[in-house]
């Protein structure tokens, strides 16, 4: 499966409003609006086909909003991590390799070139730019 994800701020003329979408190889998942109770819908086909009227967005019922926010899942994921002698869910070396993936990208435009991973340079890009003007 493949998908790439896309947000804009201002997207449907409202300051406080934006919108996300994450197009997958089977299907659309959008949220306009800023709000998932009205603006999130979904598109269950592989091709975007606006002309095929049986071809339509829908609706995505994602059911009650859980009962703790995330921070709850993760402290107690990590709590149990502890206390079973093994990695969370999401460890440390996961949060490297995604924060690596979004720096990647400004270090390849500074670059101007394809940045290898793991990133050799572990300065922030952004920093290195700064220090080149």
């Amino acid at each position: 499966m493949a998908g790439l994800f896309d947000s804009k701020r201002h997207s449907v003329g409202v300051n406080e409003r934006y919108g996300m979408e994450i197009v997958g190889s089977e299907g659309i998942v959008s949220l306009r609006g800023g709000s998932t109770t009205d603006g999130l819908m979904i598109y269950p086909y592989p091709l975007w086909a606006p002309a095929r009227v049986e071809q339509r967005w829908q609706p995505l019922d994602l059911g009650p909003p859980p009962e703790h926010g995330g921070h709850y899942l993760a402290v107690t994921d990590l709590i149990d991590a502890v206390e079973q002698g093994r990695e969370p869910l999401c460890s440390g070396c996961d949060g490297v390799k995604a924060l690596e993936l979004v720096l990647a990208p400004y270090a390849a435009q500074i670059a101007g070139a394809r940045v290898a991973l793991p990133m050799a340079d572990r300065r922030h890009p952004l920093d290195v730019w700064r220090g080149q003007r």
